[in-house]
């Protein structure tokens, strides 16, 4: 069954998608704090086991033609639909893997071929080994499988080798699947240094992963390689790759439009330039914080877990 409407309100941050990744919001000022948090990381996978998921349903979204986005709890799900079979992007906690197959199959017959992870966290990666266990092959990139393969290991691993993917990529790759254009791009160092944007060309499509979201400011994994220098830039890079039609699947949120994307990138960008003038001009972190550079985006971006002074200090750190 497709739910709607496509255009969806949201207000405040998405817990109803089981955001499990709220832990990795680290600023690398606190790095007794960023160590603990790490350590949360890497338990999350067993800890999401523990949680209960019999009251999340999932909604299907038919956007185009041969594509739907699938919500739960975890990131949001892409679908490339047809007689090839199915493309995947990204497959959230691994106890939702049934719920997810049911309502595949409400679309299609067709097998689940390929699975992509757009970044390593595992509200996106935790399905990984139901899935290859159904004979999906993974795909990501490589500082992904890294990241997993190091929570294979340990007297008390987190992750067994079925969740590694199995082809890994670099920069790009093009899959003509289903009568689609589908391809994958790397951008560097902006949510984590894995990060993977997936194009269908035909269904006009972006899917983000969380370099795009729309329940909060931008959140980065500091410990995990990535950087609001690069997710700012990360933005930019969206905008160019889409056009006004365009729709852009969000890790966490509602589809958004090339100008939500541009919106976002100039209020960083904006407050990357607040940030950098106070510092520039010799004004301690405290002092920076104190000016509220963010104030007039609070209102509509700020949350209690990602408040515009974590912002402030995540750029001022990463400023010289």
């Amino acid at each position: 069954m497709v739910n709607g409407p496509i255009w969806r309100q949201y207000a405040g941050d998405n817990s109803a998608k089981g955001n499990a990744m709220g832990s990795m919001r680290i600023s690398s000022l606190h790095k007794g704090m960023g160590l603990a948090l790490l350590a949360l990381c890497l338990c999350a996978p067993a800890m999401a086991q523990q949680r209960s998921f019999d009251d999340v349903e999932i909604k299907t979204t038919k956007l185009a033609d041969g594509y739907y986005e699938l919500e739960g709890a975890g990131g949001n799900i892409g679908l490339s639909v047809g007689e090839d079979g199915v493309f995947m992007v990204d497959d959230q906690f691994g106890p939702l893997a049934p719920k997810i197959r049911a309502a595949i199959k409400e679309i299609t017959d067709q097998p689940v071929r390929f699975i992509v992870n757009t970044h390593y966290h595992p509200d996106h990666t935790g399905g990984n080994t139901a899935w290859a266990g159904m004979g999906a092959v993974i795909i990501s990139h490589d500082n992904l499988r890294q990241r997993l393969e190091a929570q294979t290991t340990g007297d008390k691993p987190a992750l067994g080798a079925a969740a590694l993917p199995a082809i890994t990529i670099s920069d790009k790759a093009t899959f003509h699947w289903n009568g689609e254009t589908i391809s994958l791009h790397h951008i560097p160092h902006a949510h984590t240094d894995g990060d993977l944007v997936v194009r269908f060309h035909n269904a006009d499509v972006i899917q983000t992963g969380d370099i795009w979201r729309t329940v909060s400011y931008p959140r980065i994994d500091v410990n995990g390689g990535g950087s609001m220098k690069g997710l700012i830039a990360a933005l930019d890079t969206l905008a160019a790759m889409g056009g006004p039609e365009t729709r852009y699947v969000p890790g966490h949120g509602v589809v958004s439009s090339r100008a939500d994307i541009i919106a976002v990138r100039d209020m960083m960008k904006t407050i990357w330039s607040r940030v950098a003038d106070a510092k520039a001009a010799g004004k301690s972190l405290d002092e920076t914080k104190a000016a509220a550079p963010t104030a007039e985006f609070d209102g509509k971006w700020a949350t209690e877990a990602l408040p515009g002074s974590l912002i402030v200090e995540q750029i001022y750190a990463e400023l010289p």
